[in-house]
């Protein structure tokens, strides 16, 4: 039992420190659909929106679409429309949190695995020895 690939999943205080953290992922992204409704001006119940959010985020993890494309879209502009919000700003609140969680973090991505796969190829030929 001294083996720590063995051990490391059955802490308990990593799992509940890991079920916090995706705990508070979940809040904030909720939370940043409720601003974006918010500043598109209109209000909605914050407990309507974490439970789109947490639905259409059950349809995207469920459904066979990679990264659940199109299905989080709809199912979140649904569920938002019947948490009150109206069509426009559901559709609005819905496109800029998809951007901003999903898009815009793969500019820097793709610098980044630009610059590894640089690294990667400078190690790869150093290793090789120059025919001679």
């Amino acid at each position: 039992m001294n083996d720590p690939q063995i051990a490391l999943p059955r802490s308990l205080p990593l799992i509940i420190k890991s079920g916090l953290f995706q705990l508070a992922i979940v809040l904030l992204d909720a939370a940043t659909v409720w601003i974006l409704i918010y500043s598109l001006g209109e209000m909605a119940s914050p407990a309507g929106v974490f439970a789109s959010f947490t639905l259409s985020s059950l349809l995207r993890t469920i459904s066979i679409v990679p990264g659940g494309l199109s299905v989080f879209e709809a199912a979140s502009v649904v569920t938002l429309r019947l948490a009150g919000v109206s069509l426009p700003v559901a559709l609005a609140a819905t496109l800029l949190f998809r951007g901003l969680s999903v898009w815009l973090p793969m500019v820097p991505g793709t610098f980044f695995s630009r610059g590894v796969r640089r690294l990667a190829y400078a190690v790869t030929c150093a290793g090789r020895k120059s025919p001679r």
